[in-house]
């Protein structure tokens, strides 16, 4: 399925900004925690369920992957989402492709600069 995504939905050259469906992005952390679920539900209900962050603490709480592993996926979850939410802002549409190039703005080590090429 992550295959598939990866070669006809994403554009060329885009899979490694697209925050979405690209490399390391929201969709591969969803595809871990539902991997987890289909191994894991059928035996331990309480996995059983639909939104991604209460299912990653869960798989944390019973040792299915370990506490360092949830904090790192449920921060970069986050992180993603908030990233994607900005490019919709950004953009005014649907897009949730980052900008080529993020640096540190000059001065503030605090604020990000979005450059285009």
């Amino acid at each position: 399925m992550k295959d598939r995504i990866e070669t006809e939905v994403v554009r060329v050259g885009e899979i490694e900004r697209n925050v979405k469906l690209g490399q390391g992005g929201i969709r591969e952390i969803e595809f871990l925690v539902q991997s987890q679920q289909l191994l894991h539900a059928g035996r331990q209900p309480f996995l059983q369920g639909a939104q991604t962050l209460p299912c990653l603490e869960k798989l944390a709480q019973y040792n299915l992957i370990s506490g360092e592993n949830a904090c790192a996926l449920e921060q970069a979850y986050c992180f993603l989402r908030d990233v994607s939410t900005g490019c919709r802002w950004r953009t005014t549409c649907r897009r949730t492709q980052s900008p080529p190039i993020r640096r540190p703005a000059r001065g503030s080590p605090n604020s990000w600069v979005w450059l285009d090429h």
